[in-house]
């Protein structure tokens, strides 16, 4: 019996020393870097948000389209303003934007502030990586009615944009043919002498009254 516990013994001290030299002959392999096999603070740090951010699901951006003038004849230049915000308090990828741009308009040019522009036909596209947070970014498309068009007309212009995997949001701006000149709040030209005239028929008139109104009082006298 004492020599199966002896035995038992033996084999427990046999063990702790193998594991014992394994630790060790461990740490002396990591001895150039301790850290090798585990992630830094810093890559903890920096690796949380991304995560966090991949579970929410980003706000659509917002997008306007302002057109400049929005009043115009064929010939004409316009230019729309495409204001794209990221709404998001955290960054969000892979934004992407595609601006149609009617028949009738010529592109004469585009350009952004940021990120990649392309002109393919009619077709204005727009790529930016990565939005910070609340970012905008401007894409101007300067154009110009074709003289192939004959007013009246309506010209509408609309813009597309999104991020990875979300839905799209969309803008439009119109331009109108100025056969009728817009209400601008100025007097018209001719209202001046319309005026005169209209106030010189009733002071005839109202002395004509006064004339025949005493004749007709003196004849009543008589």
């Amino acid at each position: 019996m004492n020599r199966i516990r002896s035995q038992s013994v033996l084999g427990v001290i046999f063990s702790l020393v193998v594991l014992a030299s394994a630790t060790f002959a461990f740490a002396q392999t990591n001895d150039l870097d301790p850290n090798i096999g585990a992630p830094s603070v810093s890559d903890v740090l920096l690796a949380t948000p991304i995560v966090a951010n991949a579970q929410r699901t980003p706000a659509l951006p917002d997008i306007q389209n302002v057109v400049e003038p929005p009043f115009a004849l064929p010939g004409d230049e316009v230019t729309f303003s495409i204001i794209i915000h990221n709404p998001n308090a955290f960054a969000v990828a892979d934004l992407t934007a595609q601006n149609d741009v009617p028949p009738s308009l010529e592109i004469l040019d585009a350009s952004s502030d940021s990120g990649i522009v392309s002109v393919d036909g009619q077709i204005v596209s727009f790529a930016q990586d990565v939005m910070t947070p609340n970012e905008s970014t401007t894409l101007t498309v300067q154009t110009r009615i074709r003289d192939s068009i004959a007013p009246p007309f309506i010209l509408i212009n609309q813009v597309c944009g999104q991020y990875a995997n979300t839905s799209q949001t969309c803008a439009q701006a119109s331009v109108l043919s100025v056969s009728a000149l817009p209400n601008t709040g100025e007097t018209p030209y001719w209202r001046t002498p319309l005026l005169l005239m209209l106030t010189t028929f009733a002071v005839v008139s109202l002395i004509a009254s006064a004339f025949l109104l005493a004749r007709h009082l003196r004849a009543f006298h008589l």
